[in-house]
């Protein structure tokens, strides 16, 4: 018996849905967002001053798919780009970014002049909490990060301690400490997901803090095309069936298909 695999490519519209989504918390955070909604319920005009994007300088961590979406896609606001990975630069790649650097070598200078921090790598164990206390501290005051990679990249203790002492000068985070969220009795304040920290620092305090609920990926877009790669794999996978089962005399294998949307963590067919 044996098991056949298929995935979602990294070209589902899971990357561009997601580097729009960066741009656009990165948006609010400039144009303080959080602020806004204050002075209207103040019925104050004309307040806050924000901060225009061009001219800034943005640098991405992570250089997969939705790193190069969004370097494409930031190229317009003429912002200096510095591209953040540990593997090798292909020559397109170089095109999209002004500066590279890897997690050892040049994020430090990059940091020290960084306005904003996008952070879309993935989780492993060289990533978790990544974006810590020395980390912010090797920053330019008044960093903005947005984080659309996974929650534990950035350590929950070093974000907030950062709002609260002003070092940091937003975070916007489409992802959470822990997901799927505890229900109301499990979790009353929204501490295990880091959530009820985030909110009281903006509501409390003024930080400048955007949190939208892990919708980065969650697009007509994305769907659409994953669903049409997925239904591709099943007919692919049926069709490669049907020719084994011809050249062994009728027989089929006994094979079992398992198709995973890996680019969508509420997707699983099998």
């Amino acid at each position: 018996l044996g098991v056949a695999v298929a995935n979602i490519p990294a070209g589902s519209g899971n990357g561009v849905s997601t580097a729009e989504h960066a741009i656009y918390l990165l948006l609010g955070l400039l144009r303080q967002q959080s602020m806004m909604d204050k002075e209207l319920e103040n019925r104050v005009l004309g307040s806050p001053l924000g901060y225009a994007m061009k001219g800034k300088s943005v640098v991405i961590l992570g250089f997969g798919s939705i790193g190069k979406a969004l370097a494409k896609r930031l190229k317009p606001f003429e912002v200096e780009i510095t591209g953040v990975r540990n593997g090798r630069w292909s020559e397109e790649d170089l095109t999209l970014v002004d500066k590279t650097a890897t997690h050892g070598e040049g994020l430090d200078q990059a940091l020290e002049s960084a306005h904003a921090l996008v952070v879309c790598c993935p989780l492993n164990t060289h990533t978790r909490e990544l974006v810590n206390s020395d980390f912010i501290k090797k920053s330019r005051k008044g960093l903005m990060v947005v984080n659309v990679a996974r929650g534990p990249v950035c350590s929950l203790d070093a974000i907030t301690y950062g709002l609260s002492s002003g070092w940091l000068g937003g975070f916007a985070t489409d992802v959470f400490w822990r997901e799927p969220f505890l229900s109301r009795s499990e979790d009353p304040t929204r501490l295990m997901d880091g959530v009820g920290q985030l909110h009281r620092l903006r509501n409390e305090f003024g930080a400048n803090v955007i949190l939208t609920p892990h919708v980065g990926g969650v697009t007509d877009l994305s769907y659409q095309t994953m669903a049409q790669i997925f239904a591709r794999n099943v007919v692919e996978f049926f069709s490669q069936q049907d020719s084994n089962s011809e050249e062994n005399g009728g027989e089929n294998p006994g094979k079992v298909a398992l198709f995973l949307l890996l680019d969508d963590p509420h997707c699983l067919v099998v």
